[in-house]
């Protein structure tokens, strides 16, 4: 009795390994796809990057100040109410 459980017990032993073995595998294929996925993404990454750099210039280049008119100067001076107000006291 003791021998057919331990043959029972070893089969199983043996069918997880070989079930652990195939899962392995398939981690490995994944990861090899993770990996390669990821090689690409850095490429269209720094594209990215190009493109945000492209963008950055166009905005300086459209909002700079030479785009807009100069503000006229115009020296600070007190209205003429407060003036009038002023000489009362």
């Amino acid at each position: 009795m003791k021998i057919n459980d331990l043959n029972e017990t070893i089969k199983a032993l043996q069918k997880t390994v070989q079930d652990m073995q195939t899962s392995i595998g398939k981690l490995e294929q994944a990861a090899d796809q993770l990996h390669l996925s990821m090689h690409s993404t850095t490429t269209n990454g720094s594209s990215l990057d190009e493109i945000k750099r492209e963008i950055q210039t166009l905005k300086a280049l459209l909002l700079g100040r030479s785009q807009f008119p100069s503000v006229p100067y115009s020296p600070p001076r007190i209205p003429s109410w407060q003036l009038e107000s002023a000489e009362v006291y």
